[in-house]
């Protein structure tokens, strides 16, 4: 469990900096295939962790 826990907290961080980046833009900034890999990622990183929190 402790593995999932260091996978997750490094998820986390990577993510936080990619918003801290993102807060000074403005969407219209973005590329619409850029909108949808943010997109797809927060959704895939979402699921992992309930995955590893239903075993």
């Amino acid at each position: 469990m402790a593995n999932h826990s260091g996978i997750i907290e490094e998820k986390d961080e990577k993510f936080t900096q990619l918003l801290k980046k993102i807060i000074g833009m403005e969407i219209e900034d973005f590329p619409s295939n850029i909108l949808e890999h943010i997109k797809n990622i927060w959704e895939t990183c979402h699921q992992d962790i309930s995955t590893i929190y239903h075993f």
